[in-house]
């Protein structure tokens, strides 16, 4: 959202005086508040496209591979726009992304048959692609010690998200598309007047600032370069996260169409449950998962959360009752918030600060691939006889 900033050295290395950490903190916290309204609109939808599929009329096989265009059009967008941030600047490529996405809202909210439902999805894949350009912000603004642990704070944003989204989701499903997509539009105009009030302030404030063109990624950098996958760190990490990305959208694909089919759930309890899920989520991420990190360190804390997911896909083939699908939904949640928001630390810390944007571009697109074979995977499965 924000260009890199370099300011004066007059100061002993490492710290920082109080009028520019008061400056990161409020840029941070502006970064959070845009990328909290992203994800409320994303929470808010994302839980009930799967009913409005089959309502529509679609085979329930055929839901997972509706699910998967977004991310189809988002494999190749991913990669546009995190390199567009490191080349343009992170505020005005949040600026295109969020106005493209309020009008992808607007025709999910016109939609009445499966097709203009579809135009929509290929309108947010386009650009419904903030977070990664958030996080290169982020990894702009804060030492290298501290990415892991404050690019980590992604993981409160979802799990916030995800507290009311799906509450509120349950209550506007019941208006249909229109309520959904008015509201999620709604939010991505709030997110893109943010953006656009910082942007300004930070044109303003570079009138007095001069960067030196050695460290200016906009005149170093292409647009498209391949050093990224040079790196061999980078490249295992972006490896590892395919698989643990998988695991997850596989799964978070097939919730709502799991429980629609083997609780026989309706609309509104399914939002009672992922509410319910999603406060034990909150209190988890605030209080054990800091634990965690801080005693266990990057590497052995995403090594746990690859063990919870295991735990927890195991507990899930003997599963009886919703209670037990509502705590294995936690485990997963701590599984995530121990594995892939551990993990974009470690990859902003695997490359250098001109190569932040492309590297979460990538790791974006990564997780594209997943959601692009998990509700093929999630759909077909369901489908078989017996599930």
């Amino acid at each position: 959202m924000l260009n890199i900033l370099h300011l004066s050295n007059n100061k002993e290395p490492g710290k920082q005086a109080p009028e520019e950490k008061a400056n990161q903190n409020g840029k941070l916290f502006w970064i959070w508040v845009s990328v909290f309204l992203d994800v409320i609109g994303f929470a808010v939808l994302f839980p009930y496209l799967p009913r409005f599929y089959l309502d529509l009329g679609a085979a329930l096989p055929r839901v997972g591979l509706y699910l998967s265009v977004g991310a189809m059009i988002g494999l190749f967008s991913n990669i546009l726009w995190g390199r567009a941030a490191d080349h343009f600047g992170r505020n005005r490529v949040l600026l295109v992304c969020r106005l493209g996405a309020a009008a992808g809202y607007l025709l999910l909210a016109m939609s009445k048959n499966i097709t203009w439902l579809l135009v929509a999805r290929v309108v947010d894949g386009i650009f419904s692609r903030t977070v990664p350009v958030s996080l290169a912000a982020i990894s702009d603004l804060v030492p290298h010690e501290r990415q892991s642990g404050e690019m980590s704070r992604i993981g409160i944003a979802w799990m916030v998200g995800g507290l009311i989204g799906p509450g509120i989701g349950a209550a506007l499903a019941l208006s249909g598309l229109f309520a959904l997509g008015i509201f999620c539009a709604a939010l991505t105009v709030a997110s893109m007047l943010i953006s656009l009030a910082v942007l300004r302030k930070d044109s303003h404030h570079r009138q007095d600032q001069k960067v030196p063109a050695s460290e200016n990624p906009a005149k170093k950098t292409a647009l498209f370069s391949a050093r990224v996958f040079k790196n061999p760190r980078a490249r295992a990490l972006l490896t590892q996260n395919i698989f643990a990305f998988l695991a997850y959208f596989t799964f978070s694909t097939a919730t709502t169409l799991y429980m629609t089919k083997q609780f026989a759930l309706t609309v509104a309890q399914i939002g009672t449950l992922l509410t319910s899920a999603n406060i034990l989520n909150l209190f988890v991420r605030l209080t054990i998962f800091p634990l965690v990190l801080r005693r266990l360190g990057d590497a052995k804390t995403y090594q746990l959360g690859l063990l919870a997911y295991l735990a927890a896909f195991a507990w899930l083939m003997v599963a009886a009752d919703p209670v037990q699908f509502t705590l294995i939904l936690v485990l997963t949640s701590f599984g995530t918030s121990c594995s892939l928001d551990v993990m974009n630390g470690r990859l902003s810390q695997a490359v250098s600060a001109d190569q932040r944007g492309e590297i979460m571009g990538l790791n974006a697109t990564a997780e594209n691939v997943a959601l692009i074979v998990g509700p093929i995977v999630a759909g077909n499965a369901l489908a078989m006889p017996g599930i």
